[in-house]
């Protein structure tokens, strides 16, 4: 994940990965999981099954995995096929492929190639990546080891791996379909919870999300904005994105750029197109009951809105300030504010 965002829909053998912007470098977008119980008619049954499988190594049956914030992504230490490497963490869609950047690393690490897809946004072949691929791949972690998983690998031809250098690829639904997620920014650690086994009892609130229909999850917010209007929308969850906020100019609720706004460059897309809009802040920002004040936001530029597909979204930057938990077995998330809550945007 960097400052980016890029989204793909898989259908079938042969399939497009549509992308939108990802500011500066970011990331694809993965759906993470959040948990708690409740009645059987709140559980979202459109998941479909989780990649491969998965086994516990742990004594205690505990999973946990050390993480670190690397170029504004979440990045962790694992094996592939036995191999050292780092991978991302990403939300938004719920992709149950591993991603891959190919080159060097990706290289070594034994891959079995048995297909070919598309990537890329638009239908045109000048704007389609050629890609890889693979199966029968093993992802191991002190506590946990995954067999049987998928992957879709880029060319190395492409430079999506510079876009991500430091890593080998991405992770979603083989967290995300088999457990509960909890991702504590405070200690740095993500814990895989079975989503039958998982109560909470923390001190955060309970938010529902619910699917937007093409791939991603949203979540209730409200916002004042700068020019003093208070408006509730839904925010498409992007941990891949690295801003605080996206805003798309001139959509349903007509919103405005701030007169104190900045013109920036907001990203590139995988075909190194530029997305153009203004930096600037709004009044304030609510999730769950949890107020923010002065948020930095990128205003996508009205122009340019055909490299976004929702009209908010929220990243990273203001995931990172709350210790998460996501359910999507459940369709909700818990937010606690973490240590770094109240902090001044810079």
């Amino acid at each position: 994940m960097k400052t980016s965002d890029q989204s793909r829909l898989i259908t079938g053998k042969t399939a497009n990965i549509f992308n939108y912007m990802f500011p500066v470098i970011t990331l694809l977008i993965l759906p993470l999981i959040l948990a708690t119980s409740t009645i059987a008619e709140d559980t979202d049954t459109t998941l479909g099954p989780p990649p491969g499988s998965y086994k516990i190594l742990s004594e205690d049956g505990t999973v946990k995995i050390p993480f670190e914030l690397f170029g504004g992504d979440i990045r962790y230490e694992c094996k592939v096929n036995g191999h050292p490497v780092h991978m991302l963490l990403d939300d938004g869609f719920l992709w149950d492929q591993l991603l891959f950047w190919g080159g060097a690393v990706v290289d070594s690490l034994g891959l079995e190639y048995d297909g070919e897809i598309s990537v890329g946004g638009g239908t045109d072949d000048d704007e389609q990546i050629a890609s890889k691929t693979a199966s029968g791949i093993t992802v191991s972690f002190p506590d946990i080891e995954f067999t049987e998983q998928t992957a879709v690998i880029t060319p190395s031809s492409s430079g999506v791996s510079t876009m991500w250098s430091g890593s080998a690829g991405q992770v979603s639904a083989m967290f995300f379909k088999h457990f509960v997620v909890d991702i504590n920014f405070d200690n740095m650690m993500i814990t895989l919870i079975p989503k039958d086994d998982f109560v909470y009892h923390g001190k955060g609130t309970e938010v529902s999300w619910k699917p937007l229909g093409f791939g991603p999850r949203g979540i209730p917010a409200k916002m004042r904005l700068a020019d003093g209007r208070e408006i509730s929308l839904t925010l498409l969850m992007d941990l891949g994105y690295n801003n605080q906020l996206q805003l798309r100019t001139k959509g349903e609720h007509n919103i405005t750029v701030p007169d104190k706004a900045v013109p920036a460059g907001l990203g590139m897309n995988i075909q190194r197109q530029e997305t153009r809009g203004f930096i600037g802040r709004l009044s304030s920002v609510n999730i769950g009951g949890h107020e923010i004040i002065n948020p930095l936001v990128a205003f996508v530029a009205e122009e340019h809105s055909e490299n976004t597909i929702s009209e908010a979204m929220v990243g990273l930057g203001v995931l990172s300030r709350f210790n998460l938990t996501f359910d999507f077995y459940r369709q909700r998330i818990f937010f606690e504010p973490a240590k770094n809550f109240s902090e001044p945007f810079e």
